[in-house]
């Protein structure tokens, strides 16, 4: 049984996203000082909007992030093109590496490892199962459509709580 934290009936009630550049990580991504949260995003994306108006401000989302990773924000439009591991991309080469779909999450292990991906918008509870998905180490082991419909998976929307 995986536990995804050991938080109990903590709540965490002030906790804000901490987003980061991605100049702060260009040198050494898809490695990072923590394992990277990359959210691919568009000024003026209606989904975007929803994802930090509905699931980004929640305090428990925001811990979780905070705590697990290294949050990095990158806006398809306005910080395309991007240099990774030495090479200047454009924007149909960086839509040759990731999504022109936005919003996009890619998840990164501390290695630059792939540890899982997901396009479209998602809803708090979708989000969250999701969240358990990749950092339970399941996005190689299982498809997330039977993951999504586990015990596993199972968690709520109580402000707060993870």
């Amino acid at each position: 049984v995986f536990a995804l934290c050991s938080c109990g009936p903590e709540k965490h009630l002030e906790d804000k996203m901490q987003w980061h550049i991605y100049k702060e990580v260009e040198a050494t991504f898809p490695k990072g000082p923590a394992p990277i949260f990359l959210y691919l995003s568009e000024d003026g994306c209606s989904n975007c909007e929803n994802m930090k108006k509905y699931v980004f401000a929640r305090p428990e989302v925001a811990w979780f992030l905070n705590t697990n990773y290294y949050s990095v924000k990158l806006d398809i439009m306005n910080d395309i093109p991007i240099t990774i591991g030495g090479k200047l991309y454009d924007r149909a080469a960086f839509y040759d590496l990731f999504s022109d779909k936005v919003p996009s999450y890619y998840f990164f292990d501390s290695s630059g490892q792939v540890q899982g991906m997901f396009q479209s918008d998602l809803n708090l509870l979708t989000f969250k199962k999701f969240l358990k998905y990749v950092h339970g180490g399941n996005f190689f082991k299982t498809p997330w459509e039977e993951f999504a419909r586990s015990k596993e998976a199972e968690t709520d929307t109580v402000l707060g709580v993870f």
